[in-house]
């Protein structure tokens, strides 16, 4: 059985949704994944600058401003994360490239924003014939530096706009994958479906990685 890592945290609420709607789904149809979840956040407390300092993990901070409607600053906010993960960048590759080797797996999926350079860097380096695909939960990008990398191996987009900015970002047509909507828990439809083909244990290296995702939903009237 093929090992399937999906990589979240509680930033919002819609990345550990996402996270556990694909593995709850999969689950349904048992002996093709193990599906396991890895909050990102637990992994990376130990350099948190943020929590140091306040005691405050960075996405309970994000949350806060979220429940006490402070979204005004969203924009400088947003600058001041992508500064701090590019500041910290080498260190986060250190430990997610422990992780890694540590706890091997054939797919990581990213089901979260601003990271996936990292997660690219770490798992080149730890265990590169792992395949790793990011799914945007966004209904598009925010670039730079938010979504797409030119590290990105597959990109899986819910929308013709997010779909448009990975192939105009460089990415191969092959590559770019197109699912008819965004991710949603099952119990929100009346019918939803994540399909992943039957590729060989043999296929699965740096080389030759094959997995064809497609998802619907149809919300209950």
């Amino acid at each position: 059985m093929r090992k399937l890592t999906i990589v979240f945290f509680d930033a919002g609420g819609g990345h550990r949704n996402a996270a556990e709607a694909l593995k709850s789904t999969l689950e349904a149809h048992p002996g093709r994944w193990n599906v396991q979840l890895l909050n990102l956040q637990e992994q990376l407390d130990s350099i948190d600058v943020i929590r140091r300092a306040t005691g405050i993990r960075i996405q309970e901070g994000y949350n806060l401003i979220l429940r006490k409607g402070w979204t005004r600053p969203t924009p400088q906010l947003l600058v001041l994360l992508r500064g701090l993960v590019r500041l910290y960048h080498g260190r986060v590759v250190s430990v997610l490239e422990t992780y890694w080797r540590q706890n091997p797996t054939d797919l990581v999926l990213s089901v979260i924003p601003l990271f996936n350079r990292a997660l690219a860097e770490s798992i080149c380096r730890a265990t590169p014939q792992t395949a790793f695909a990011t799914l945007l939960t966004d209904l598009a990008d925010c670039p730079p530096h938010f979504w797409i990398e030119p590290e990105s191996e597959f990109l899986i987009c819910g929308t013709e706009r997010a779909e448009q900015q990975a192939l105009e970002t460089g990415h191969a047509r092959h590559r770019v994958f197109r699912t008819s909507g965004m991710i949603l828990k099952p119990k929100f439809s009346l019918f939803s479906s994540f399909a992943v083909c039957n590729a060989s244990p043999q296929s699965l290296s740096a080389s030759s990685k094959c997995w064809t995702f497609s998802a619907s939903a149809q919300s209950p009237s």
